[in-house]
């Protein structure tokens, strides 16, 4: 296994994915009500967006629960893995994450590298619930 630790992989795709010009802020293990890995506050495609962002090294089962549950925060949910969880996820839960608005799959390589395996599509703004946490990413 290329990551030890979850705090492993979520720091190497976090220096990559910070580069991109188009996040206003960002939060890590935002809302314990929400319970969420990594929150960001982006502006994508003429809109403004929350990502929240789930690590998790083998529990695949898990990650889904928490970022399906992540959706009734956010527009889009990730569910961010090691690479080499691409073939269990192409042969055993491809049908349900992509048959889920809003839930995609990242996978991280050892540098920090990153595919998307599994495209998100954004919820409507009527679909998801702000709370406070996430309105701060917002406005600071």
């Amino acid at each position: 296994m290329a990551f030890l630790y979850e705090k492993d992989l979520k720091e190497e795709f976090w220096k990559k994915y910070k580069t991109r010009d188009n996040i206003i802020n960002y939060s890590f293990e935002t809302g314990r009500t929400a319970g969420m890995d990594l929150v960001t506050f982006e502006y994508f495609m003429d809109k403004y967006e929350f990502n929240a962002f789930e690590f998790k090294l083998s529990d695949i089962k898990k990650a889904i629960l928490q970022s399906k549950y992540n959706l009734k925060y956010v527009h889009k949910s990730w569910i961010v893995l090691p690479e080499e969880k691409r073939d269990i996820i192409q042969n055993k839960y491809y049908t349900e994450i992509k048959n889920t608005k809003g839930l995609g799959v990242i996978l991280v390589k050892e540098n920090g590298y990153y595919d998307i395996l599994i495209k998100s599509y954004r919820k409507n703004e009527d679909d998801i619930l702000l709370n406070d946490e996430l309105l701060k990413l917002a406005v600071s």
